[in-house]
Protein backbone atom coordinates (compact mmCIF):
# COMPACT_ATOMS: atom_id res chain seq x y z
CA UNK A 1 0.00 0.00 0.00
CA UNK A 2 1.56 3.37 -0.75
CA UNK A 3 1.91 6.28 1.34
CA UNK A 4 2.80 9.94 0.94
CA UNK A 5 5.85 11.01 2.03
CA UNK A 6 6.04 15.04 3.19
CA UNK A 7 8.87 17.65 3.07
CA UNK A 8 12.02 17.74 1.31
CA UNK A 9 14.20 15.79 3.38
CA UNK A 10 11.72 12.79 3.58
CA UNK A 11 11.23 12.86 -0.48
CA UNK A 12 15.45 13.53 -0.81
CA UNK A 13 16.54 10.72 1.65
CA UNK A 14 14.05 8.06 0.28
CA UNK A 15 15.04 8.68 -3.33
CA UNK A 16 18.77 8.70 -2.18
CA UNK A 17 18.75 5.69 -0.10
CA UNK A 18 16.70 4.10 -2.58
CA UNK A 19 15.53 0.95 -0.15
CA UNK A 20 11.94 1.51 -0.90
CA UNK A 21 10.01 1.99 -4.86
CA UNK A 22 8.74 5.78 -5.13
CA UNK A 23 5.87 5.89 -7.27
CA UNK A 24 5.27 9.35 -8.14
CA UNK A 25 6.71 13.05 -6.66
CA UNK A 26 4.78 16.31 -6.52
CA UNK A 27 6.10 19.44 -5.92
CA UNK A 28 3.81 22.18 -5.25
CA UNK A 29 4.04 25.87 -7.18
CA UNK A 30 7.35 25.43 -8.74
CA UNK A 31 10.75 24.16 -9.50
CA UNK A 32 12.96 26.51 -7.45
CA UNK A 33 15.08 26.36 -4.34
CA UNK A 34 14.97 23.06 -2.37
CA UNK A 35 12.67 21.54 -5.02
CA UNK A 36 15.57 21.47 -7.74
CA UNK A 37 17.42 19.09 -5.94
CA UNK A 38 14.55 16.81 -5.23
CA UNK A 39 13.54 17.35 -9.52
CA UNK A 40 16.84 15.78 -10.00
CA UNK A 41 17.37 13.47 -8.00
CA UNK A 42 13.79 12.15 -8.94
CA UNK A 43 14.72 12.57 -12.77
CA UNK A 44 18.06 10.60 -12.11
CA UNK A 45 16.11 7.64 -11.04
CA UNK A 46 13.33 8.04 -14.09
CA UNK A 47 10.67 9.11 -11.94
CA UNK A 48 7.73 10.64 -13.08
CA UNK A 49 7.45 14.34 -11.35
CA UNK A 50 4.61 16.75 -11.46
CA UNK A 51 4.60 20.55 -10.46
CA UNK A 52 1.03 21.12 -9.05
CA UNK A 53 -0.68 23.88 -7.73
CA UNK A 54 -2.21 24.22 -4.25
CA UNK A 55 -5.64 22.98 -5.13
CA UNK A 56 -4.00 19.68 -6.44
CA UNK A 57 -1.58 19.75 -3.91
CA UNK A 58 -4.73 19.74 -1.31
CA UNK A 59 -6.75 17.18 -3.41
CA UNK A 60 -4.25 14.72 -3.51
CA UNK A 61 -2.76 14.94 0.06
CA UNK A 62 -5.93 16.23 2.15
CA UNK A 63 -3.33 19.03 3.50
CA UNK A 64 -2.08 22.28 2.96
CA UNK A 65 1.62 21.90 4.53
CA UNK A 66 4.47 21.21 2.60
CA UNK A 67 6.06 21.96 -0.81
CA UNK A 68 7.45 17.95 -1.99
CA UNK A 69 5.79 14.92 -1.32
CA UNK A 70 6.37 11.24 -2.56
CA UNK A 71 3.92 8.44 -2.96
CA UNK A 72 6.00 5.40 -1.41
CA UNK A 73 5.31 1.89 -0.82
CA UNK A 74 5.13 1.49 2.73
CA UNK A 75 8.26 1.51 4.94
CA UNK A 76 10.38 -1.53 4.16
CA UNK A 77 11.38 -3.22 8.00
CA UNK A 78 14.52 -4.81 7.93
CA UNK A 79 14.04 -8.57 9.01
CA UNK A 80 16.00 -10.12 12.29
CA UNK A 81 18.23 -12.03 10.57
CA UNK A 82 19.72 -9.41 7.80
CA UNK A 83 19.68 -6.61 11.17
CA UNK A 84 21.68 -9.40 13.09
CA UNK A 85 24.14 -10.28 10.07
CA UNK A 86 24.70 -6.38 9.62
CA UNK A 87 25.24 -5.84 13.31
CA UNK A 88 28.11 -9.09 13.50
CA UNK A 89 29.87 -7.71 10.71
CA UNK A 90 31.52 -5.52 13.35
CA UNK A 91 33.41 -5.60 16.24
CA UNK A 92 32.27 -2.14 17.78
CA UNK A 93 28.76 -2.28 16.35
CA UNK A 94 26.28 -0.80 18.82
CA UNK A 95 21.97 -0.71 18.57
CA UNK A 96 19.07 0.81 19.95
CA UNK A 97 16.23 -0.68 21.52
CA UNK A 98 13.06 1.32 21.73
CA UNK A 99 11.25 0.34 24.78
CA UNK A 100 7.57 1.58 23.49
CA UNK A 101 8.30 5.20 22.26
CA UNK A 102 4.64 6.34 21.29
CA UNK A 103 5.21 9.99 20.25
CA UNK A 104 6.05 9.74 16.62
CA UNK A 105 8.21 12.93 16.70
CA UNK A 106 10.17 11.38 19.59
CA UNK A 107 10.90 8.15 17.76
CA UNK A 108 11.79 10.05 14.54
CA UNK A 109 14.46 12.11 16.55
CA UNK A 110 15.63 9.13 18.33
CA UNK A 111 16.08 7.48 14.79
CA UNK A 112 17.98 10.72 13.28
CA UNK A 113 20.18 10.73 16.16
CA UNK A 114 21.26 6.84 15.88
CA UNK A 115 21.44 7.17 12.35
CA UNK A 116 23.52 10.26 12.56
CA UNK A 117 25.92 8.95 15.75
CA UNK A 118 26.54 5.71 13.77
CA UNK A 119 23.89 2.72 14.63
CA UNK A 120 23.72 -0.32 13.02
CA UNK A 121 20.45 -0.89 13.59
CA UNK A 122 17.24 -0.14 15.67
CA UNK A 123 14.64 -2.28 17.29
CA UNK A 124 11.12 -1.62 17.88
CA UNK A 125 8.05 -3.25 19.37
CA UNK A 126 5.66 -4.22 16.93
CA UNK A 127 3.03 -3.57 19.32
CA UNK A 128 1.59 -0.82 21.72
CA UNK A 129 4.86 1.66 20.25
CA UNK A 130 5.12 4.03 16.96
CA UNK A 131 5.62 2.64 13.74
CA UNK A 132 7.57 3.97 11.11
CA UNK A 133 4.91 6.40 9.84
CA UNK A 134 5.49 9.26 7.28
CA UNK A 135 4.98 11.62 10.10
CA UNK A 136 8.06 9.72 11.86
CA UNK A 137 10.25 9.96 8.43
CA UNK A 138 9.83 13.60 8.27
CA UNK A 139 10.53 13.82 12.15
CA UNK A 140 13.71 11.96 10.99
CA UNK A 141 14.65 13.78 8.25
CA UNK A 142 14.73 10.78 6.22
CA UNK A 143 17.11 9.35 8.69
CA UNK A 144 14.72 6.40 8.68
CA UNK A 145 15.51 5.71 5.16
CA UNK A 146 19.02 4.45 6.04
CA UNK A 147 19.10 3.00 9.16
CA UNK A 148 17.80 -0.51 9.27
CA UNK A 149 14.81 -1.04 11.76
CA UNK A 150 13.60 -4.25 13.10
CA UNK A 151 10.11 -4.23 14.38
CA UNK A 152 10.06 -7.29 17.18
CA UNK A 153 7.59 -8.91 19.24
CA UNK A 154 9.03 -9.19 22.67
CA UNK A 155 11.97 -6.53 23.69
CA UNK A 156 13.53 -8.64 26.32
CA UNK A 157 13.89 -11.79 24.24
CA UNK A 158 15.95 -9.17 22.00
CA UNK A 159 18.09 -7.81 24.38
CA UNK A 160 18.55 -11.87 25.34
CA UNK A 161 19.43 -12.56 21.67
CA UNK A 162 21.94 -9.29 21.55
CA UNK A 163 23.73 -10.45 24.68
CA UNK A 164 24.17 -14.16 23.06
CA UNK A 165 25.84 -11.69 19.94
CA UNK A 166 28.00 -10.31 22.20
CA UNK A 167 26.36 -7.31 23.14
CA UNK A 168 26.10 -5.31 26.34
CA UNK A 169 23.00 -3.50 27.49
CA UNK A 170 22.86 -0.21 28.49
CA UNK A 171 19.28 1.23 29.71
CA UNK A 172 18.24 4.94 30.26
CA UNK A 173 16.07 5.50 33.32
CA UNK A 174 16.01 8.53 35.48
CA UNK A 175 16.31 7.22 38.29
CA UNK A 176 19.17 4.57 37.27
CA UNK A 177 21.80 3.87 39.85
CA UNK A 178 25.12 5.05 37.47
CA UNK A 179 26.22 7.84 35.91
CA UNK A 180 25.86 7.88 31.87
CA UNK A 181 29.52 8.60 31.64
CA UNK A 182 31.05 6.11 34.16
CA UNK A 183 30.31 3.22 31.71
CA UNK A 184 32.28 1.70 29.50
CA UNK A 185 30.06 2.15 26.14
CA UNK A 186 32.81 0.90 23.83
CA UNK A 187 32.71 -2.41 21.94
CA UNK A 188 28.99 -3.80 21.35
CA UNK A 189 26.37 -2.27 22.85
CA UNK A 190 22.99 -1.86 22.77
CA UNK A 191 20.93 1.40 23.96
CA UNK A 192 17.77 0.65 25.11
CA UNK A 193 15.32 3.36 25.63
CA UNK A 194 11.69 3.16 27.62
CA UNK A 195 8.75 5.12 26.45
CA UNK A 196 7.31 8.26 27.39
CA UNK A 197 6.05 8.81 30.68
CA UNK A 198 6.55 5.24 31.97
CA UNK A 199 10.15 4.89 31.21
CA UNK A 200 11.57 1.27 31.52
CA UNK A 201 9.43 -1.78 31.92
CA UNK A 202 10.03 -4.22 35.13
CA UNK A 203 11.49 -7.00 32.84
CA UNK A 204 13.11 -4.78 30.57
CA UNK A 205 15.05 -2.61 32.94
CA UNK A 206 15.83 -6.08 34.97
CA UNK A 207 17.52 -7.34 31.88
CA UNK A 208 19.75 -4.67 31.05
CA UNK A 209 23.49 -4.94 32.23
CA UNK A 210 23.22 -1.20 33.35
CA UNK A 211 21.20 1.38 33.79
CA UNK A 212 22.40 5.36 33.57
CA UNK A 213 21.17 8.70 34.56
CA UNK A 214 21.95 11.55 32.95
CA UNK A 215 22.02 14.72 35.98
CA UNK A 216 19.48 17.04 36.60
CA UNK A 217 20.41 20.80 37.59
CA UNK A 218 17.66 22.60 36.56
CA UNK A 219 13.76 22.87 38.45
CA UNK A 220 12.66 20.35 35.86
CA UNK A 221 12.16 16.56 36.85
CA UNK A 222 13.51 14.84 33.20
CA UNK A 223 14.33 15.26 29.82
CA UNK A 224 12.46 13.42 27.08
CA UNK A 225 13.51 10.06 25.59
CA UNK A 226 14.68 11.64 22.44
CA UNK A 227 17.03 14.21 24.46
CA UNK A 228 18.49 11.81 26.87
CA UNK A 229 18.75 9.30 24.10
CA UNK A 230 21.15 12.21 22.36
CA UNK A 231 22.83 12.86 25.24
CA UNK A 232 24.23 9.18 26.09
CA UNK A 233 24.54 8.34 22.55
CA UNK A 234 27.41 11.22 21.96
CA UNK A 235 29.05 9.92 24.76
CA UNK A 236 29.20 6.80 23.13
CA UNK A 237 31.29 8.61 20.14
CA UNK A 238 32.86 10.42 22.34
CA UNK A 239 34.24 7.33 24.16
CA UNK A 240 35.08 5.99 20.76
CA UNK A 241 37.04 8.27 19.17
CA UNK A 242 38.48 9.57 22.39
Amino acid sequence: MAEWLIGTHAVMEALRSGRRRVHEVLVRGGEGGAAAAVLAAAERRGLRVRVVDGAEWQRCLGRDAGRVAAACEGYPYGAWESVMQLLAAREDSWAVVADGIEDPQNLGAIVRTAEAAGAGALFLPGRRAAAVTPAVVRASAGATEWLPICRVTNVVRTIEALARAGFWSVALAQDGPERWCRVDLRGRVALVVGGEGRGLRRLVRQRCDHVVTLPMRGRVESLNASAAFAAVAYELVRQRTS
